[in-house]
Order: C-alpha cells, then structure tokens, then sequence
C-alpha cells in the first residue's frame, strides 16, 4: 500500500480513501510498523500540518493489542526466576501500547502497589523483519522527502533502543539523578529490571484536561512542564515524547508526575539555544537565519549551494514573515520545514526531536480546555 501510493505519485495528504487504506494496511503490520508510524506522525505533523492523513493516522495511538496473562507469567518466570502470582496480585491492565503494556499489581506481602510494564511478544524478530522491510522499501522510496533527516538509519535505531527495558532503567536512573532535589518534579523510582520488564513505582495523577483542576492550575503545570523541558534540555538531555498520556499531575503534592523514557536523546547546548530561540522568537530573522545557516554549513549539506539557497529562502521565508500581521509559531514552523524539504536541506534527528517536544507543549497552551482526546495505552497508565 505505501509502495503503490509512492509509485503513483498519489498526493496522499488529504485523501481520505488513500489515508484509511494505508491506516488498515500499517495496523495489519504488527507492532514494530504500527511504532514506527507513531513515531514519525509528530514529525510528519511539523512538516505538513493537520491534514486528512495526519488526523487519520493519529488514532493508531489507541486501540493496541493486548498480549496474555499467561505470556506474561512466562516472561516474568524466565526473567526473573519466580512466579509473578507468588509475589504481585495483578489489579487490572492500565493500557496496553505499540510495543508492550502495564498492569497495576500489588505486593502480597506488603501492600504497595505498583506499575508492571512488560514488552510485547516477539518484537526481536518483528525489528528484524522490518528492517529488511525497510532497507527494500528504501530502494523506492526516498524517506527524506518526507523526513528532512541526513542519517535516517539513526532514525531507525532509535526504535531498537526502546526494545530493551534495561535502557529504559538507565534512562530513568539518569532523570531521577538530573531532578533529585526538584520540589517539582517526580519520576517513578525502578525497583526490578530486566530485557523486556520493569516494576516502577505506581503514582496516580490527574490528566491536564481532568475537570477537577481548575484553570490556574492547569495553567501551573503546564508552566512545570516547560521548567522540566527547558531545564533538562540545558543539562543536554530531553525526554523523547511528552505527549499528554506521558505525564499527570499530582496535585496534593505539588508535583508533575513524568513517565516513559523509553527513548530520550541528547543534545548539545549550541544546538538546543539555537532551537529555543526560534520557538520564543520565530518571527526574527536573525534567529531563523542562524538557524538555517547552523544546518547549511554541516558537512552533510555539502551538496548544496549556500548562496543560491539562501537567496531562495529570502524570497520565500523572509517575505513570508515580513507580511504576517499575526504570528503563528507553528505556521512559521511549517512553512520553514517545506522549505527544507524542497530545498533538500538536512537537519539532525535531534533538531526535529527537539523541535517536535516544543511544539507538543504550545499545542498544550493553545488548547482552549488543555484537552487532548488521547486514548492510547500511555494515557491510560498511571491514571
């Protein structure tokens, strides 16, 4: 189905037959294809804006497939050498998402309860499949028409770090030293580990759009989620996807609850105040020049001609935000990436990362009731 649409040349943007079509073709791909397009629909969403597709694709972050109870018994007995019902009674399955799912369970010796997140099912040959799927669908299929990344393999991989829970731990771990004394900030402590398990802490919060906050404190979290985005950023390292199912807030202590660090990626300081600049300041040109500059000059843009680019760019981005009368960061946005792309411009995994965790916060701001209709497994977990 995404072959054909390339070879076609289908504009399949807003093509509501095509956009469904591939939907039912990329669920009846397993988890890894269905991760994949999670993955890539945030930074296909900077590029392109809310098109059919994108509205289409978007609820492939609910309805996941929950694997066994029996599968998990088996995974627990093997990794960990004891019996799951020996220790936990399982309450019930928060959420189940593309590549695993989480069951509060309680400690039958003691009381706690907790949040146990175990991967799905044979994801290690699902991966292996789908890269040879991807390295022959990549002899038709140009990705960085769509995805103005110059090492797409980089891309990939970072699928493959977050089938192993023990990166998830280490990434945990390194949060939780980053936010030790935060009086703001919570992140669910690891007391088990293994490849595909983790026993977290279970902490409930309110979700952002829960009507028993009222609108000053939905506005004060959300300011604390901007700190915990602005502040690990300048300590080099984000949090993958801050999406509204990957925090809550616990309001009897004062605290934003932050979940899921299955990916998280760094970034160098020059890097991320170029990017902070354009997002506070995105109608001045100095800041969009500096940032487009920044990625002409890479080695991996050497194909290009700089003066020629630019020119272009002047006549098309410049006059652009010298007609706004109105600014709309996310528009400037967009219209800077269709640039790129058209421009064949590439920009580093980690600049669009870092972009798209910026534009899930001001989407946050500028939802009238700060609410998002998000039924995935990741919304569900810690409520």
């Amino acid at each position: 189905s995404l072959l054909s649409i390339y070879l076609l040349n289908i504009n399949i943007h807003n093509n509501r037959d095509y956009s469904i079509k591939l939907k039912n073709s990329i669920e009846s791909s397993g988890c890894i294809i269905i991760k994949l397009f999670q993955w890539t629909l945030p930074r296909y969403h900077m590029v392109y804006g809310d098109t059919i597709l994108y509205n289409i694709l978007h609820d492939l972050y609910s309805n996941c497939n929950q694997h066994s109870l029996e599968y998990t018994k088996e995974i627990y007995l093997n990794e960990f050498n004891k019996q799951l019902l020996d220790d936990y009674n399982i309450i019930e399955v928060i959420g189940s998402g593309s590549i695993g799912q989480v069951y509060k369970v309680q400690d039958k010796n003691t009381g706690y309860y907790y949040a146990l997140k175990v991967l799905h099912p044979h994801l290690d040959t699902q991966y292996k499949l789908f890269k040879y799927f991807i390295k022959f669908i990549n002899t038709f299929i140009n990705f960085r028409k769509y995805i103005p990344i110059y090492n797409f393999n980089e891309y990939i991989q970072s699928l493959e770090i977050q089938l192993n829970m023990v990166n998830e731990y280490n990434n945990i771990n390194r949060f939780r030293e980053i936010y030790s004394n935060s009086n703001l900030i919570n992140i669910p402590n690891v007391y088990k580990h293994s490849e595909n398990i983790l026993l977290m802490d279970y902490i409930s919060g309110l979700c952002i759009n829960d009507t028993e906050l009222s609108l000053y404190n939905k506005h004060k979290y959300t300011l604390y989620l901007s700190i915990f985005t602005y502040n690990s950023g300048i300590n080099g390292v984000l949090h993958g996807d801050l999406h509204i199912g990957n925090w809550n807030i616990n309001i009897h202590e004062n605290k934003l609850n932050i979940y899921d660090f299955g990916y998280i990626f760094n970034l160098k300081e020059e890097e991320f105040n170029l990017i902070e600049r354009i997002i506070h300041n995105p109608h001045k040109l100095e800041y969009l020049d500096n940032f487009l500059f920044f990625y002409l000059n890479k080695e991996y843009n050497n194909h290009l001609n700089n003066d020629t680019i630019y020119e272009q760019y002047k006549n098309i981005i410049h006059k652009y935000i010298e007609s706004l009368s109105i600014v709309d960061m996310q528009d400037i946005i967009h219209q800077l990436f269709r640039f790129i792309i058209d421009s064949h411009i590439f920009v580093s995994n980690e600049c669009l990362n870092c972009l798209i965790i910026f534009l899930q916060l001001i989407n946050i701001y500028n939802s009238g009731e700060f609410c998002i209709n998000d039924n995935s497994a990741d919304a569900k977990i810690y409520k």
